[in-house]
């Protein structure tokens, strides 16, 4: 999933989560007698509402089953996507068909350069991750800096170190696309490098 997706994620399950507190809330205070105590008392649902309900009987509890059937399908159609990933498999290092193809395993990409960024002095933890944007590969390495790492020499050491021997070991031509992302001991903000 993209960044974009991952954004609209955010703010529909915050919404939802919203509403759902508000409704419990105000819930909890018309049970404790907050708004009177003769509303603290009454049904949820008038008796009109009620006398609604059964006088349509007929068409408005199969109305109620299938909205929630459709309910159903939307959230189950929303955690399949939660599922599936834009990570790959292998990266296609061709550049020229006539002199064959070669792939190389991507897992195998990333593990290399974490363990080659994870040796910069500097670096506390690092993880990489090769995923696909607008038909492009993207190659992100989120980096966790040490206590007081000089976040300029860090970044010197990166850029002259594990990033120019990706670069050199993939092709520049078929190597992916390199966000760096440098997030500072003390959980701040992260940074991003292109």
């Amino acid at each position: 999933m993209g960044s974009r997706a991952d954004r609209l994620n955010r703010v529909l399950l915050t919404l939802l989560a919203l509403v759902l507190l508000a409704t419990g809330i105000t819930g909890l205070l018309f049970g404790l007698g907050v708004f009177g105590k003769d509303r603290a008392n009454s049904l949820v649902l008038s008796r009109d509402v009620v006398q609604f309900v059964r006088e349509q009987a007929r068409w408005f509890w199969p109305l109620v089953a299938v909205l929630l059937a459709l309910l159903a399908l939307l959230a189950l159609r929303w955690l399949v996507q939660q599922v599936r990933t834009d990570r790959l498999g292998d990266l296609d290092l061709t550049e020229h068909r006539n002199r064959g193809e070669t792939h190389v395993d991507a897992a195998a990409v990333t593990e290399a350069l974490v363990d080659a960024t994870q040796r910069c002095p500097g670096v506390d933890s690092a993880s990489a991750r090769i995923v696909r944007v607008r038909h492009r590969d993207r190659l992100v390495l989120h980096v966790r800096l040490a206590d007081r790492a000089d976040i300029a020499e860090v970044r010197r050491r990166l850029a002259t170190g594990p990033l120019t021997d990706l670069r050199y070991v993939l092709g520049e031509a078929t190597c992916p696309d390199l966000t760096v992302e440098l997030e500072p001991s003390n959980r701040g903000s992260s940074r991003s490098l292109a």
